[in-house]
């Protein structure tokens, strides 16, 4: 797809006030470290900071053509994963005037569902964030949460509502071995 792409940046950031509490019990297997997931809107993650001894890994979900934000480096941090992906709810690009929007690609999705099994052995806190923290980061962070049975998902926004076609891909990305 035009225009849409991953990339990796060893950059950091954020802080957070709402949970939201998934639905179904989640029970601890195996001995992963990754115990918390943050969704912030771009403002707060370039604020939050992790807990003294924490070790964090992010999750940028950004703007197709827009410049990717550079967050603070606090002790701790692993990696961050960058996905240039519009907020839009429709499986395929769509026009708007001269505008071209991308939706997340199941390509897209998977790197991501590669990357958090990555970090879920290598951090503790992962954060997401989009731009405004109501959409495509909760969908994602949600997604993650059930597949790897974490229950401390926090999402700033009280008006989040995560983009159904985001969190279908990311359910069925992380659902698939070797993702």
């Amino acid at each position: 797809m035009a225009g849409a792409h991953a990339s990796r940046d060893r950059s950091a950031g954020c802080r957070v006030a709402f949970t939201i509490s998934l639905i179904g019990t989640f029970s601890r297997a195996g001995l992963s470290l990754l115990r918390k997931i943050r969704v912030l809107p771009l403002f707060s993650a370039t604020k939050w900071k992790p807990e003294p001894g924490e070790r964090y890994a992010v999750i940028t979900l950004i703007d197709v053509g827009r410049n990717v934000t550079r967050l603070p480096k606090h002790p701790g941090f692993v990696e961050r994963l960058v996905i240039h992906v519009d907020d839009v709810t429709l499986a395929e690009e769509i026009v708007d005037g001269e505008r071209v929007w991308h939706a997340l690609t199941s390509v897209q999705a998977a790197e991501i569902a590669f990357f958090a099994h990555h970090m879920r052995d290598q951090a503790d806190v992962l954060l997401v964030h989009c731009v405004a923290g109501l959409s495509r980061s909760p969908a994602v962070g949600t997604a993650i949460a059930e597949a790897l049975e974490i229950d401390d998902l926090e999402i700033r926004s009280q008006d989040a509502i995560p983009n159904r076609h985001v969190l279908e891909l990311m359910r069925e990305a992380l659902a698939t071995p070797g993702s």
